[in-house]
């Protein structure tokens, strides 16, 4: 596959998707990716050789630069980092089309303002947009009530414009802050059965953080400290440590022990901004322990499933743990990008010895340029797979061609796949059964290109690449999110396995339109590697919170 066609691929699905989220995206980013695509589709009438390159181009500057910026943003926002939020909206405020905080850099203003003491100037600021329509008038009044923590009067002004039906159709912070405001209250029953019939309408799972947000503050106020720290160990890693010690302290009063809760964030309370300071109090005044006799039977049964599904549950996102030795991942990924570059540094040598000594007779000369020779030569001559050279006994060609590939992109392709697949798996795994994994599927893709090569008489079939390999990783991760998914009945398992059995699906596609691509490798590497999954895979039913 040429630049170009990667390009074009690249557009392609990414614009498509976008458009595919239009009710979930900012309007702005919709007409952007529409843009995008006619522009392909113009210059591929046009000029098709360069259509990925303008395309490509357009992309990068429309799509590409601004979804940066809002991901740094959206960064530094759920680290609380305001101040520099604050500063980034309002540089790239030309970009407020994509959504956002973009839209309205006060807001990062306001909470930066309330984290240096300067609540009433923040709340002067926040006041002039809570009249406004739409979602920033919305956003205006959540952080309005947030900060003055009047969780009775944001109630009430909620169920008085919004009904619980229109409010949990869609994800939004308003929602999301509405289930929280009734465990601010201490109303347990309320906050539950709010957040079953929130999840139940289907709209959270398209906000994964806010989802995990959600359930992490509805266990907290239960008292249910154990998933409340799985969730901070994995699919909320990246919160500040204030932010975890808070809520596992709210979880600590919540479940009797008031002495170690108030020790905790009074001890918090002193390495932490105003913002902080004000939480803290509000939560050593209002948090009491729940009273299980209180709590309906339909509230207790959801909590149970709700902490049953946080322990059993594996995500793409699991933070994965801290290793003294570097990964083996890492090690695959630096041998395929050392055999690739070794070829054309051989080359070079080669070129460069050529250039110098113009080969004077010199014997160390001539003797590095021979070796420059033999080894680039030899890689292409007894590296790639060919059914007959198999069969003549030259089977070490099943493992170096998975370590060979025919360009760039096809090596950038497949070692994104690895770097995305291969973390995971090993941090499931473990170390050994991921080569395992690795090893098996890329000689067995090798074994189905070469079968089906002979089957079809084609003796001189050249194959190379990792790409089998890689699905066989895709493949064990699908086993392993379809059993998290039985287990614990989790909607980020079922969605992360849904996304996985699109990336086949759109996989398929491409080797089927794309010659170049061997379709036997990638099947027979994906089928091996899902029944590796299935003999190396053992969930562990009883998961520890702190992973």
């Amino acid at each position: 596959m040429s630049f170009n066609g990667f390009l074009i691929q690249i557009v392609l699905i990414s614009c498509g998707a976008l458009i595919l989220q239009a009710k979930r995206i900012a309007p702005g980013m919709v007409a952007i990716a529409a843009l995008n695509l006619i522009i392909l589709g113009i210059s591929y009438f046009i000029i098709p050789p360069l259509s990925g390159w303008i395309s490509g181009l357009a992309w990068a500057i429309t799509l590409l630069w601004p979804l940066t910026i809002l991901i740094r943003l959206n960064r530094l926002n759920q680290r609380e980092q305001y101040h520099q939020a604050a500063k980034l909206a309002h540089r790239w405020r030309i970009l407020r089309f994509i959504g956002g905080y973009l839209q309205c850099p006060d807001f990062l203003r306001g909470l930066a303002l309330a984290q240096d003491g300067k609540s009433e100037e923040a709340l002067n600021l926040i006041e002039r947009y809570r009249r406004k329509p739409g979602a920033i008038g919305q956003n205006a009044n959540v952080l309005f009530y947030r900060l003055t923590a009047r969780w009775t009067e944001f109630i009430t002004w909620v169920q008085l414009h919004f009904t619980e039906e229109a409010l949990f159709s869609s994800p939004s912070s308003l929602g999301v802050a509405y289930v929280r405001a009734f465990g601010e209250v201490g109303n347990l029953n309320k906050l539950i059965t709010s957040y079953d019939q929130f999840n139940r309408s289907g709209s959270l799972a398209q906000d994964r953080n806010s989802f995990n947000i959600l359930r992490m503050m509805v266990l907290a106020f239960s008292g249910r400290k154990m998933p409340v720290q799985h969730i901070f160990s994995n699919q909320l890693s990246n919160s500040p440590a204030t932010t975890q010690r808070f809520w596992l302290s709210t979880a600590t009063l919540a479940a009797g022990d008031r002495k170690a809760g108030t020790v905790q964030l009074k001890a918090l309370s002193q390495d932490s901004n105003h913002m902080f300071q004000q939480a803290i109090a509000h939560r050593l005044a209002h948090t009491t322990p729940v009273d299980k006799a209180q709590l309906t039977l339909d509230s207790t049964a959801i909590l149970d499933r709700l902490e049953a599904e946080v322990l059993g549950e594996v995500s793409l996102n699991d933070n994965q743990p801290k290793r003294r030795w570097i990964r083996a991942t890492t090690v695959l990924l630096g041998l395929n990008i050392l055999v690739f570059l070794s070829q054309y540094i051989a080359i070079a040598m080669i070129f460069v010895l050529d250039l110098i000594y113009n080969f004077n007779g010199s014997f160390k000369v001539l003797s590095l340029a021979n070796f420059a020779i033999a080894y680039a030569s030899g890689i292409v001559k007894y590296g790639p797979l060919i059914p007959t050279a198999v069969l003549d006994g030259e089977w070490w060609r099943l493992i170096s061609a998975v370590f060979l590939h025919a360009g760039l992109v096809h090596l950038a392709a497949n070692m994104f796949g690895l770097f995305y697949y291969g973390r995971f798996i090993e941090g499931k795994l473990g170390t050994p059964k991921f080569l395992l994994i690795y090893t098996v599927t890329g000689i067995g893709s090798m074994l189905g290109m070469m079968g089906i090569a002979l089957l079809q008489g084609q003796l001189n079939l050249i194959g190379v690449g990792a790409s089998g390999a890689v699905m066989g990783l895709l493949g064990a991760m699908l086993v392993i999110l379809l059993r998290s998914w039985r287990r614990s009945k989790s909607a980020i398992a079922a969605e992360q396995f849904r996304i996985l059995v699109v990336l086949v699906i759109i996989q398929s596609v491409m080797d089927f339109l794309i010659p170049q691509i061997s379709q036997s490798a990638h099947l027979s590497g994906l089928g091996i590697g899902i029944v590796m999954g299935l003999l190396l895979y053992r969930p562990n039913l009883k998961p520890s919170a702190t992973n």
